[in-house]
């Protein structure tokens, strides 16, 4: 969910696109702006949609909130992605119709209960239908998070 924070490029963008539309006096579809940075920065890997999505919202508040860039920054965070609806989101994004909060919950769960047990991270890949394995060995290759712990001797013992 989180890659490199909040986006700070997110801020910039939508105040320079404020700006020009002030000085040029242009109508600016804020949704679409938003949406338009989330395909570019997310498809290169620059942020990921949490973090777009915040940095909109931290933008949008220091305006008042007049933009409608809110964001709901909870289980219920890929529901009101703006453009597009959550029925589009259901239908042609989320696996098998299920958005993340129900794969980790289950689908009959109370989606917006934060006291839910949450399934560990083996299960959610088995619910996605991702090898435990391959992705383990895509985040070394790649870099991505800690590295896997040395095993230990029996008297524990770090093993070289």
């Amino acid at each position: 969910m989180i890659s490199t924070g909040t986006s700070g490029t997110t801020h910039l963008i939508l105040q320079n696109v404020l700006d020009l539309s002030r000085e040029r006096r242009f109508p600016v579809d804020w949704e679409l702006v938003r949406a338009g940075l989330i395909g570019a920065m997310v498809s290169v890997g620059n942020h990921t949609v949490h973090e777009i999505m915040r940095g909109a919202a931290l933008w949008d508040a220091q305006h008042g909130g007049k933009y409608g860039l809110e964001y709901t920054d909870d289980w219920r965070r890929y529901r009101s992605l703006g453009t597009p609806a959550e029925e589009e989101l259901r239908r042609n994004v989320a696996v098998d119709g299920l958005f993340p909060d129900e794969i980790v919950r289950g689908a009959h769960d109370s989606p917006f209960d934060e006291s839910a047990e949450t399934a560990s991270g083996i299960l959610m890949l088995k619910a996605l239908r991702v090898d435990a394995r391959k992705w383990e060995e895509l985040l070394e290759s790649a870099g991505v998070g800690s590295p896997k712990p040395k095993p230990r001797c029996a008297h524990g013992a770090m093993t070289i």
